[in-house]
């Protein structure tokens, strides 16, 4: 089984190396296809695309571009919010601790995305803007890449945390703490930062790996209509996860709603609620003595009445346990 493999990665580079010209032209920051005649059929191979097609793809990049950048925005702002809102909760638990920290993930998503956009479509262009795309282009990517991974395993984390509350309810005490949240989602951030480190590492990868990887993946359909318009729409669509947290926790929780509303001042203070369900009404000063002799009929009948009870009480204790003693003997 070795010998086949070696055999096969061995006969793959060959074919690397000494095969057909290379269709990527590597500046150290994209790999931009080069179009390779075909001499069977007199045609090129990578160009796929009408003049027409061609057309539309630019006016969808241009929408995208906006669309995209304002998503970015709300989705920075709708997080920073939840981490707001989270902060002034009365009480802070073990979910809101993984809320916290999913917010503060899709809120990095938020901002690398925006950058990225902006690059892929000026093409890291002009000079200077270029030299700027090499140094951040593939940072930016891998940090996207681990935001949006720790999100998913801080989810995954959530719901391990509500599967043992509802299991294990005696025992959740014991095995969840805010301490242990805490750990854990620092130790999950810090191990997708480690694998998002890999993206700006692609640089230095041997160019031989490099072509393998683009020609099985990438260069086959990069130049294909349907297949930039699905690039296109499914980042705009991922992008949408990060900003749905928001209305769904306006929807379900009525605490989210009462801290939302106050942050803005959209809700009244309690005491100004209270203040107005309270009707303040003056009474005359003739009638006031009138109204204390009341007050002190009624305290002198309550505690009367307080007395009777207690005595009662005391005879049916005394009657029971009169009872359990001729039961027991």
């Amino acid at each position: 089984m070795k010998l086949k493999t070696t055999v096969a990665w061995v006969g793959l580079l060959i074919c690397v190396r000494f095969g057909a010209p290379s269709t990527v032209a590597d500046d150290g920051l994209h790999s931009t296809a080069v179009p390779v005649e075909d001499n069977s059929s007199g045609s090129t191979q990578n160009v796929r695309m009408s003049e027409s097609q061609k057309w539309v793809l630019e006016k969808i990049k241009s929408w995208e571009l906006v669309i995209s950048l304002m998503v970015s925005a709300a989705i920075t702002v709708a997080n920073a919010i939840i981490i707001m809102v989270m902060k002034r909760f009365k009480s802070f638990s073990v979910p809101h601790v993984y809320m916290i920290v999913m917010a503060f993930c899709d809120m990095n998503i938020g901002t690398f995305t925006a950058w990225r956009s902006v690059a892929d479509y000026f093409s890291c262009r002009p000079e200077w803007f270029r030299s700027v795309c090499q140094a951040t282009y593939w940072p930016m990517v891998g940090m996207e890449t681990g935001s949006s991974s720790a999100a998913a395993l801080v989810a995954m984390l959530l719901s391990i945390d509500r599967c043992i509350a509802l299991k294990c309810p005696f025992q959740y005490t014991r095995l969840c703490s805010i301490r242990r949240a805490v750990i854990l989602s620092i130790l999950v951030n810090i191990a997708v930062g480690l694998l998002g480190i890999n993206y700006p590492m692609r640089i230095a990868v041997p160019r031989a790996g490099y072509l393998v990887d683009s020609m099985i993946y990438f260069n086959n359909h990069r130049t294909l209509f349907h297949y930039e318009v699905f690039i296109l729409f499914g980042n705009l669509w991922s992008k949408l996860n990060s900003l749905a947290n928001i209305f769904i926790y306006l929807m379900l929780s009525e605490e989210f709603r009462k801290v939302f509303l106050s942050l803005f001042g959209c809700a009244k203070q309690e005491s100004s609620i209270e203040a107005e369900k309270i009707e303040v009404r003056e009474v005359p000063r003739s009638d006031e003595a009138e109204i204390e002799a009341e007050v002190e009929v009624e305290a002198k009948v309550g505690s009367d009445d307080e007395a009777v009870e207690n005595i009662g009480m005391q005879r049916n204790e005394f009657a029971v346990r009169d009872a359990f003693i001729a039961e027991a003997f």
